[in-house]
């Protein structure tokens, strides 16, 4: 089974839609960040999140939601291909724009996390940016779509997907996912 980190194709000039929440009240993203980053339902606790454009013209069905880490936003045709798949996996939050998005809240989390083997960027003996990344394979969930655990926490600059959901993206069409390989486990 091949592993897949998950990331955004902005285009060759960075030209695909990127968005921003328009509240950037510093209480209001102390508290959103705080929910969004427990990997739990949110059950409409952030049912009023508007987003706005911040970059590019081309609309695509996957882009990121900029707030400094990796929160993703599909459109209406992502959450229609995807949502049977991820039921268990995600819940899509409805954001408030002109054009149907949703928020991507990755609800699984896997201490699958390799420290041994991978390539990390360091500060004061504690990982802050991993480059390369590696699996354990008796660790890494059955759900197509997860977050791995870092020295205790959620990881939240990455999530890995499976074969499986990248052939459901591929096979629908669908734009803006990028997909690097992790391995074959």
């Amino acid at each position: 089974m091949k592993i897949w980190k998950l990331g955004v194709d902005t285009g060759k000039r960075d030209d695909s839609q990127q968005y921003q929440l328009v509240n950037r009240d510093k209480m209001f993203l102390s508290d959103f960040e705080r929910k969004i980053y427990m990997a739990e339902k949110q059950n409409g606790m952030l049912d009023d999140l508007q987003v706005h454009v911040i970059h590019g013209r081309k609309e695509s069905d996957m882009t990121y939601l900029w707030n400094g880490s990796g929160l993703y936003l599909v459109s209406e045709r992502a959450k229609n291909s995807l949502e049977s798949m991820l039921a268990e996996s995600v819940e899509f939050i409805p954001v408030k724009n002109e054009k149907k998005l949703y928020l991507l809240n990755i609800l699984c989390v896997a201490d699958a996390l390799d420290l041994n083997n991978i390539i990390a960027t360091y500060n004061g003996g504690a990982i802050t940016y991993i480059r390369k990344f590696s699996l354990i394979k008796e660790k890494i969930p059955k759900a197509p779509i997860f977050k791995v655990i870092c020295e205790g926490s959620i990881y939240t600059d990455a999530a890995f997907v499976t074969e499986a959901f990248k052939e459901n993206v591929d096979g629908n069409g669908l734009m803006g996912f990028r997909f690097e390989e992790v391995g074959d486990f």
